[in-house]
């Protein structure tokens, strides 16, 4: 069976699941974070395939249940090649949390402001439906550009003092180490998702 077919035979399980991604050699159950550099790290892989699939949801963070990744587990156990070893997880996530420094028009707009930034920044954050309906894909950050079109679209805002993204690992994988998030973006196939924002917004 091809990466792309357990990709399909994922999602036709059940609605729940909105994004899969097949990721051949590796036991994602046991190694969250692992990435093949070398022949011997393929050849170890042989006859291993792991399966991440993300819930249909409109939570921060889509994370799959029990339930759900037994349900296609077995599933796909069903449809794979004889000796085959198969693993069905959740995916690694980044939370990215941004901090603005505004000056606006006046005043009077900024309880406005600053309550529909947050909402913006939280819907286009999200991983299966932001990017303006798009979604996030795997191993996809936002960039400073990307907010600054979002800010382009909110009225009162005279011009942005000062912006920063952080990228924050609030889950540990077992296998990385004293750099969690540096190891989570190692992978390339991370989600991001919205943190907590702060909006300072004055004339």
């Amino acid at each position: 069976i091809a990466k792309e077919d357990y990709e399909d035979l994922a999602k036709f399980v059940s609605t729940e699941v909105a994004r899969v991604l097949c990721v051949p050699l590796i036991n994602l159950a046991d190694k969250p974070s692992k990435v093949i550099t070398t022949l011997d790290d393929e050849k170890a892989g042989s006859g291993i395939v792991s399966v991440i699939i993300v819930p249909n949801s409109r939570v921060a963070k889509p994370l799959p249940s029990q339930v759900l990744l037994r349900r296609v587990e077995d599933e796909l156990r069903q449809k794979s090649p004889a000796g085959i070893q198969l693993f069905v997880v959740g995916p690694l996530y980044l939370r990215v949390d941004i901090t603005l420094s505004l000056k606006l028009e006046s005043l009077r707009f900024e309880d406005r402001v600053k309550h529909e930034l947050d909402n913006k920044l939280t819907a286009y954050l999200h991983p299966l439906t932001g990017r303006d309906g798009q979604g996030w894909s795997f191993g996809r950050k936002p960039h400073e550009s990307d907010i600054y079109r979002l800010l382009d679209k909110i009225p009162g805002i005279d011009y942005v003092k000062s912006l920063k993204l952080e990228f924050k690992a609030d889950d540990q994988p077992s296998d990385c180490g004293s750099d969690p998030v540096e190891c989570i973006e190692g992978t390339g196939r991370f989600l991001i998702y919205s943190g907590s924002h702060i909006i300072d917004a004055t004339l």
